[in-house]
């Protein structure tokens, strides 16, 4: 937008690692993929001509639908259950840009990601997964994060 703001969008891949008490004293462990979309917007603080550091703000929507497959029983069948929910969330971030041409940059950025799916359905959206309790089986994709990669400007 100016040579001190600017915005972008975003796609990536997620993993969550999450745990559900099905049954009282039968603690069952996943690790679930997921999708993340959003817009963000940073300050730019440029320090010369080709490396500058930004601070940035994100709105993102996460998404699943992803199965885990277990054995069942003794009989080698196999068990498939499908998890499926979305919700929205935010990341802070800062980072560094190092431009190659005036369009391409290579960059690096650490931040924090709150993105938690309060209520996870099978693919079908027929049976509400729950834990032991009766409360809710959730996602949580929050935390610390960092990636790095080239960018693009247009």
């Amino acid at each position: 937008l100016t040579d001190y703001l600017l915005l972008g969008m975003e796609f990536g891949g997620l993993n969550a690692y999450t745990e559900n008490e099905a049954f009282p004293g039968e603690l069952q462990s996943y690790y679930v993929s997921g999708l993340e979309f959003g817009v963000f917007g940073k300050a730019v603080f440029p320090v010369e001509e080709t490396f500058l550091w930004t601070l940035g703000l994100g709105l993102i929507g996460v998404t699943t639908s992803d199965a885990e497959y277990h054995l069942a029983g003794t009989g080698g069948g196999t068990l498939v259950q499908t998890y499926k929910g979305t919700a929205a969330g935010v990341k802070i971030m800062g980072g560094g840009e190092w431009f190659l041409t005036p369009y391409m940059a290579v960059g690096a950025e650490i931040g924090y990601r709150y993105a938690k799916i309060e209520e996870v359905t099978d693919r079908d959206e027929t049976v509400r997964w729950v834990n032991g309790d009766g409360s809710n089986f959730t996602i949580d994709y929050s935390g610390p994060y960092g990636q790095g990669g080239i960018r693009v400007y247009f």
